[in-house]
């Protein structure tokens, strides 16, 4: 740092704003990809922080299988999270899509309740 507000981490953290506008605006005449490499190669750690249509995108993120596409009630093509975890001899088998909002709930309650209280949740607009 030729500045010598920035050559100590307290000058650093005492004009952080001020060092965050000029490294945002240095940051930005370049693609991130390309600062990426130039700061691998002085050995610091750094990263993308993608937004989730450049995440889905990841090349390791394909790879892996953790976007499935399956059939569902709403939509023909509902794209989903797979399953982090992968056996090579008993592989994921995605059988059906989440379901729609109150699809099951009716069905769950009656496990605990009568028919009789689930009508009166009906009524109170507790469940749909």
């Amino acid at each position: 740092a030729l500045h010598p507000h920035y050559r100590q981490n307290s000058g650093r953290v005492t004009y952080r704003e001020e060092l965050t506008a000029l490294l945002q605006q240095h940051f930005m005449t370049r693609p991130a990809e390309e600062w990426v490499k130039i700061i691998h190669q002085v050995k610091v750690p750094v990263g993308m922080i993608n937004n989730l249509k450049q995440t889905l995108e990841e090349e390791q993120v394909i790879a892996r299988e953790m976007v499935v596409n399956m059939p569902h009630s709403l939509q023909q093509n509902y794209t989903s999270i797979g399953s982090p975890i992968k056996l090579s001899k008993t592989p994921v088998e995605y059988q059906k899509a989440p379901p729609c909002l109150a699809q099951d709930t009716e069905n769950i309650l009656s496990r605990y309740l009568s028919e009789t209280e689930i009508i009166k949740l009906k009524e109170k607009k507790i469940i749909q």
